[in-house]
């Protein structure tokens, strides 16, 4: 049985809701007035969702306000996807100071060339850490944080029509017009524009009628249409859209039709993407994409990792949770007080066994000479407590750490670490060495000079892979 996805479209002011089993809408609504930080007034819709529902909101998906997702176009050298993914991220940490953005990258039509092109979505991490803090206080984790250009475009593909033909979607809420136009499965144009809100209340005491509040928000949106079309026909002047669709609560607005066939020249129709099932699915075309991109695999999730854990703490669950925290610190600090006497006995292990090798092998002096090295490394600023720890956990089963080579080269530490197996083992099968380089990489206090070496040592039964590892040793201030 297909799973009941609970979806909620933060953008416009208000909430959008869509429970979707898998293609069947199980229930759906808008609500005009929603914020999470009127905490009062979103604990109240959530409540009214579930209970109309009878459906628990525990979990949810969410499209993400427009304000806080930012887009670019980016080029780049012809090479694959991969690869270009890498090269935008690294430019993009250098212009935002970001070390980790959160972002999504989507192939446009580049217009030829030796460049290729895409529409780059970022999205402020704060911002998305707010809205999953605040949900998580009325007991709802989200598991999807995604956007409207990525969600549209799913929606959009279900559309019938042919590959070369550019068509677009005009989608209107309260407080942004987005223009979105493809060609196939890539974008060709992406438009963001904020309108420029009425405050109806003001205009009501000035004694204007609703239906002159009405047409004043008609026009302004219809200039923004204009030039959000002006900027596509200035990026695409032989590609001319061969059909406009209208979606989003702006849609329903008296004479919006007409005045974005003056501003486009086209008879723009609404898009409802659900048919005749949904009568205003024209409000759901974002969600109805999300719910068909979560049931094939396919959704774009921002999430990123160090907020995806986040437990939903609801009213009743704070208490059980704080204590379950507590009691989880106290086994833990009992845990890596055992872990640490475990690692202090490895490493005067090591140093007793790398001691022995080296004076055999090179006699007193050299023996000194390291065991001079490392009086120094271990009063240095660097961790080497905390990195043999690290190494002691994490070293995959049936791999050992058969030596370690301290050095400092020009006032700068660094380790040599040579895992040993039995050859032939089961590195290939299990991936030893595959597991080796992610643990050294996923730890912040080394930085690894290039590819690992493989040697092979003894003969017959006897025989040892060997695979040596050289990393740069990070300072103690400078380990997150």
């Amino acid at each position: 049985m297909a799973m009941k996805n609970i979806l909620f479209d933060l953008r416009g002011q208000g909430l959008n809701v869509l429970i979707a089993d898998g293609k069947t809408v199980q229930y759906r609504k808008s609500c005009e007035r929603f914020s999470l930080q009127d905490k009062a007034l979103a604990g109240k819709v959530l409540a009214d969702i579930g209970r109309e529902s009878g459906i628990r909101i525990d979990k949810a998906h969410l499209i993400l306000p427009a304000d806080i997702v930012a887009v670019s176009l980016q080029r780049t050298p012809l090479m694959s996807r991969p690869d270009a993914e890498k090269v935008i991220r690294r430019r993009l940490i250098k212009e935002t100071r970001d070390a980790s953005p959160v972002l999504g990258v989507y192939p446009a039509v580049s217009g030829g060339g030796d460049r290729q092109a895409f529409i780059v979505e970022t999205v402020n991490r704060d911002a998305l850490a707010s809205i999953i803090g605040s949900f998580g206080e009325h007991g709802i984790q989200i598991k999807t944080a995604s956007t409207a250009l990525s969600s549209n475009m799913k929606a959009l593909g279900q559309l019938p029509g042919e590959a070369l033909h550019a068509i677009g979607l005009l989608e209107i809420t309260k407080t942004y017009i987005e223009l979105t136009a493809l060609m196939g499965d890539q974008v060709l144009f992406y438009h963001k524009i904020a309108i420029p809100p009425v405050d109806r209340e003001k205009e009501r005491e000035e004694g204007k009628t609703p239906e002159r509040i009405e047409k004043m928000q008609v026009y302004r949106t219809a200039e923004l249409v204009y030039t959000a079309h002006a900027a596509y026909q200035h990026d695409h002047p032989d590609t001319p859209l061969e059909k406009l669709w209208i979606a989003g609560s702006g849609s329903t607005l008296s004479g919006i039709s007409e005045v974005v066939k003056e501003s486009t020249g086209f008879d723009a129709a609404q898009l409802n993407t659900f048919g005749d099932s949904v009568a205003d699915g024209y409000l759901y075309t974002a969600l109805h994409g999300l719910a068909l991109g979560l049931l094939d695999g396919t959704a774009a999730n921002y999430m990123p990792r160090d907020l995806s854990w986040q437990i939903p703490l609801g009213r009743t669950a704070r208490i059980a949770t704080a204590g379950a925290l507590c009691l989880v610190l106290i086994v833990t600090s009992l845990a890596l007080e055992w872990k640490q006497g475990r690692t202090r006995t490895l490493l005067e292990t090591r140093m007793q066994e790398s001691a022995a090798r080296e004076q055999a092998s090179r006699g007193a002096d050299a023996y000194m000479r390291n065991r001079s090295y490392l009086t120094r490394l271990l009063s240095s600023q660097t961790a080497w407590y905390r990195m043999l720890g690290y190494l002691a956990e994490r070293t995959p089963d049936g791999v050992y750490i058969g030596g370690l080579n301290f050095q400092v080269r020009q006032e700068v530490p660094s380790i040599e670490i040579d895992f040993v197996t039995p050859y032939p083992s089961q590195v290939g099968s299990k991936k030893q060495l595959t597991h080796i380089i992610a643990m050294i990489d996923e730890f912040s206090g080394f930085r690894r000079h290039g590819e690992p070496s493989v040697s092979i040592t003894g003969q017959g039964a006897d025989k040892l892979l060997h695979f040596k590892v050289s990393c740069e040793v990070t300072l103690h201030e400078k380990i997150r």
